[in-house]
């Protein structure tokens, strides 16, 4: 772990490398060592989406984990976001996406073709439950001005791999 757990702001986020297929593919897609993406809610507890659905688990489980933990985020945001993500508790998670997210990347579709599949995804993966819990909390993830490309403009393309690029250009880590 890059930081203790006592110094993260509920509402902060972490990648770790994953495991698994789904952390297997998103790593070998994105060639980047992260794999995996969560948010912190307090209480030395995280949200993550995993299968079968997002839950919450011990802040401690993933020991290689990155924290954003110098990501300013005002009380408010930190309120919303860790609201949003008690919120997506339960939410299925989204082995489909990775379909799309492969299409993607080997660049058979492109990601406004694949917005349109997407229009009526409820399901998460780990990523989209950070980008959602954001969203929700009007935080803003700046990709284009950081030039970072996601696969495409659906929250459930966004990979770990762009949250740790994020997080390292903008000295979140």
């Amino acid at each position: 772990m890059n930081v203790d757990i006592d110094k993260l702001v509920p509402g902060q986020f972490g990648v770790s490398h994953g495991s698994g297929l789904g952390g297997e593919i998103i790593r070998h897609a994105t060639a980047s060592w992260a794999g995996h993406a969560f948010i912190y809610v307090g209480s030395g507890m995280l949200v993550e989406a995993v299968s079968p659905a997002t839950h919450i688990a011990p802040a401690n489980i993933h020991d290689d984990a990155i924290w954003a933990y110098r990501m300013p985020i005002t009380a408010t945001q930190s309120g919303m976001a860790v609201a949003r993500a008690h919120a997506l508790v339960g939410r299925p998670y989204d082995w489909p996406a990775y379909i799309g997210f492969t299409l993607s990347i080997l660049k058979l579709a492109n990601g406004q073709q694949l917005d349109e599949v997407f229009a009526e995804d409820h399901w998460r993966v780990c990523s989209a439950d950070i980008v959602d819990c954001y969203g929700y909390a009007e935080i803003p993830l700046n990709f284009v001005a950081a030039k970072i490309t996601p696969a495409g403009n659906n929250i459930n393309l966004i990979s770990p791999a762009n949250l740790l690029d994020l997080a390292t250009v903008n000295g979140w880590v």
